[in-house]
């Protein structure tokens, strides 16, 4: 063990030093021993390595003089290379790192509390899945008394990536036996400066449990959690460098443009909601909830927490509905009120933050009907259901199922187009656009970023351009034919349902 002489008092501000200097070895020699007639074999001498750093003296012993000259050769080539090293224990970041014992769960429970206020429900339980896959690939399997996976996976899960005060219910007895045991066979944190390690970890995030690879948007997911994790670990002091930069793993490509068939047409939107009405009345009052998400483009938590005083409902003309917050739905085991859902504010915004959205008259008309006909709830939430209460995914997404079955051919049933609320939203900004809405305006009422929109929305951008370029032909020239694309921007070949190819170097260099 590393001991520390008194000597002058370090800089009350520096943790690190550079003023390194190094002592010869020092051989000590053995005590004398107080019974002569003993009959055990005489005591051997110990080899000292002494070396001061911002003049305080620190040293270790060895019984052999090898081992201590490599020690004192390890300390030496650190001073080289540049490494600081710790005033309180002496040794070069390197070596420090090496002898904490600080395992990665354990790293991994105080990342959590630290992160725990600051993000959203579905963000909490996003984390707790992504450090849970990282969780499971950072054990010692040599350590005997292994409980199942599953039990593990399920323990990290309820109780070790949440903090004790979100509890409620203490750990039934496998979750303590599968807590205790993953407590010991956790690696230490330093096993992240190995890129075969990291690689490990990356694989396994980038693997379903069946050994399946994982979806893009899940690997982003818990790539991001593990950066996340090591980001603190480098505040620390656990790590000196970033693990992730060691190694040259490329996570899939995430497709960041909607797959045009799940967008419904207006007249398939139309034939929903209609089909609603002869499924029942349970079904038949969530009739406005997804003509909304269709008309004003609200994302399904939005319209959840939509409030009756904070919609503008003229008798007559275009209305506009003020957007406060969202309550999406992440579980009750991740919110702090104990309920499946959170009020918060507008994704990606401040939470004082709103939004107005201009709403179309058939949109104010049947808002009124809605009002009407079953009014607001206690707290003045717009859409309920049968018994008063918040809306849960689970009743509009089956109210949504039978619809599809009523309203659809077989073939379209089969095909992906509307099978969640979101595609109302989709099918809607999609209208915005293809009608002439600029760009800027269509991603304020959304409550996206202009390049967000115009990633996701690429393939009906085309349609927009055809659109105005078609009015531009008849300012230009009122006898020009109709559709003709322009040359400046694309090829004649080139429509709305074709692929334009890569339109730069790096584009063909990724194609190839």
């Amino acid at each position: 063990m590393t001991r520390r002489t008194p000597g002058p008092p370090p800089d009350p501000t520096a943790t690190t030093s550079f003023q390194v200097r190094f002592q010869k070895l020092q051989f000590l020699s053995p005590k004398p021993r107080k019974n002569p007639n003993t009959t055990k074999p005489p005591a051997k001498g110990r080899w000292r390595v002494r070396w001061t750093v911002d003049g305080r003296e620190f040293h270790e012993s060895f019984r052999d003089k090898t081992p201590a000259g490599y020690y004192l050769t390890d300390l030496e080539t650190a001073y080289r290379k540049g490494e600081p090293f710790d005033t309180h224990t002496g040794l070069p970041a390197s070596m420090a790192r090496a002898k904490s014992t600080t395992t990665w769960l354990a790293h991994a429970r105080d990342y959590t509390l630290l992160q725990w206020p600051r993000l959203s429900p579905n963000g909490r339980r996003s984390q707790a899945e992504g450090l849970t896959t990282v969780t499971m690939a950072l054990l010692d399997r040599r350590r005997r008394g292994a409980p199942p996976d599953a039990e593990c996976r399920r323990a990290l899960m309820r109780f070790a990536f949440r903090p004790e005060t979100a509890w409620t219910e203490q750990p039934p007895p496998d979750a303590v036996v599968a807590l205790a045991w993953l407590e010991t066979a956790s690696l230490p944190v330093h096993v992240l400066s190995n890129p075969a390690t990291v690689r490990s970890v990356l694989d396994a995030c980038a693997r379903k449990l069946d050994g399946t690879p994982s979806a893009a948007s899940v690997i982003t997911r818990k790539r991001a959690a593990l950066s996340g994790a090591c980001g603190y670990a480098l505040e620390r002091g656990l790590l000196t460098t970033p693990p992730l930069k060691s190694v040259r793993w490329r996570p899939p490509a995430v497709a960041d443009a909607i797959d045009r068939r799940i967008v419904p047409t207006p007249q398939q939107v139309r034939d929903l909601l209609a089909a609603l009405e002869q499924i029942g009345p349970w079904a038949e009052r969530l009739q406005t909830f997804f003509a909304t998400l269709y008309y004003a483009a609200l994302r399904p938590s939005e319209a959840v927490a939509l409030r009756e005083n904070t919609c503008h409902l003229p008798d007559s003309g275009w209305g506009w509905l003020d957007l406060l917050g969202s309550e999406a739905k992440a579980g009750s085991a991740w919110t702090d009120t104990g309920r499946p859902r959170q009020a918060r504010g507008l994704k990606h915004r401040p939470a004082t933050e709103t939004r107005r959205v201009p709403i179309p008259p058939i949109l104010v008309t049947m808002l009124r009907d809605h009002l009407k006909r079953y009014g607001a709830g206690l707290d003045g939430r717009v859409f309920t259901n049968m018994r008063g209460n918040p809306l849960q995914d689970s009743g509009y997404g089956r109210a949504l199922h039978l619809a599809r079955a009523i309203a659809f051919t077989p073939d379209e049933a089969a095909s992906p187009v509307a099978r969640r609320a979101y595609d109302f939203r989709h099918g809607g900004i999609t209208v915005w656009i293809t009608n002439g809405l600029p760009i800027t305006e269509a991603a304020r009422r959304a409550g996206q970023g202009i390049d967000v929109l115009m990633r996701v929305y690429a393939g009906f951008l085309l349609i927009a351009y055809t659109t105005a370029e078609n009015a531009i032909s008849d300012a230009f020239d009122p006898d020009s034919a109709p559709g003709d694309a322009s040359p400046i921007d694309r090829d004649p070949t080139t429509g709305p349902d074709t692929d334009p190819g890569p339109r730069s170097r790096h584009d063909r260099r990724d194609a190839a």
